[in-house]
């Protein structure tokens, strides 16, 4: 990440410059808005139509210009672990963010519950509704033992 591109400008599926650019509660959100979020300023310029190309692709595209941060969104004392959280939060949408984390880490639930408690979280909140600063306080309160 250090080592990459300050900026980038680049033409994709309508529905992967959401992803993005998503914000938490939405459907477009996931591990690969925060994955995107923590790093970069994401600023999507303009949407064309299909009909625009030839021959016309079955969907629509979006610019996007992404920027990087001077210093990233977030400083969680592992970043390591705050991708793994992220990751493992949206392994199983469908469940609870402690189940996610249960499940997709392999952790204990008590310490789970207790980590997402220290968090300031909800023990019945689910992934795709914490936002960035959120996961950095889940992934500190997992790494304390």
């Amino acid at each position: 990440m250090e080592n990459g591109p300050q900026t980038l400008t680049v033409m994709v599926q309508r529905d992967v410059a959401e992803r993005f650019s998503a914000r938490p509660a939405t459907a477009a959100y996931g591990s690969l808005s925060i994955a995107v979020q923590y790093g970069m300023e994401v600023r999507r310029e303009l949407t064309l139509s299909a009909r625009a190309f030839f021959p016309q692709p079955k969907v629509e595209s979006t610019v996007v210009h992404m920027t990087r941060r001077s210093v990233p969104a977030v400083h969680p004392r592992d970043v390591r672990l705050f991708r793994q959280v992220v990751r493992a939060a949206f392994a199983y949408r469908r469940k609870t963010l402690v189940n996610s984390l249960v499940l997709a880490l392999a952790l204990d639930r008590a310490r789970v519950e207790r980590a997402v408690t220290t968090a300031g979280i909800r023990l019945e909140e689910r992934g795709e509704r914490l936002d960035l600063a959120a996961f950095a306080r889940l992934a500190d309160a997992l790494a304390e033992r």
